[in-house]
């Protein structure tokens, strides 16, 4: 059985991967360097703070990028706080029912969006392991697909760099593969590969 996924994991002496990829591949750690974002990839630098059991991101678009932007419909109502940060003095953020909207600078330039998630609370309430779950109390268990937040309509092969940081005491554990730069990186077109299927 495969699934994608990944793990926040706490006070715990050894960690093994959560889970696979449909691929295979070595997983990535949370000390993975830094990740830009260029012409067809987005990339993403995510914190996560236990004692508020949050993720905070930073998402790259490249100029180019579709306008609407959304983590797995699920998530929806555990992600907000979406800004532009770069370039500054850029419009707002539009939220839909669906997602939320860039301005258009970041169409015509790209554009830094930082965003919050909910994790913690999401995994207790959602409860379901191919989008939010606690696992023994001391492991968040959710796919990339929950907590980042992806251009929608861009083409399937864009892709999606992403390096966790985590504090002294947790770990982040992935089956996405290891990027070259460092990282994890996935096809957005992967993405939502978070159901169980046969080997």
């Amino acid at each position: 059985m495969r699934r994608l996924a990944a793990a926040f994991v706490g006070r715990v002496a050894f960690v093994t991967l959560a889970a696979a990829t449909a691929c295979g591949g070595r997983g990535a750690s949370a000390t993975s360097p830094r990740v830009l974002a260029t012409p067809g990839r987005v990339s993403y630098e995510i914190a996560f703070d236990p004692s508020a059991g949050e993720l905070r991101g930073l998402a790259r678009f490249p100029p180019g990028s579709p306008l609407a932007v959304a983590p797995d419909e699920s998530m929806l109502d555990w992600l907000d706080d979406v800004a532009v940060v770069a370039p500054t003095g850029a419009p707002a953020v539009a939220r839909g029912k669906d997602g939320w909207t860039l301005p258009p600078v970041c169409a015509a330039r790209g554009c830094d969006v930082s965003y919050r998630v909910h994790l913690r609370e999401a995994c207790r309430r959602i409860g379901q392991v191919d989008t939010a779950s606690v696992e023994h109390e001391e492991v968040l268990e959710a796919p990339p697909s929950s907590w980042l937040l992806a251009p929608e309509g861009a083409a399937g092969t864009t892709r999606l760099s992403f390096v966790v940081k985590a504090p002294p005491g947790w770990s982040f554990v992935t089956g996405v593969y290891r990027a070259p730069s460092g990282g994890a990186e996935l096809a957005l077109e992967d993405l939502d590969i978070s159901e169980e299927a046969e080997a």
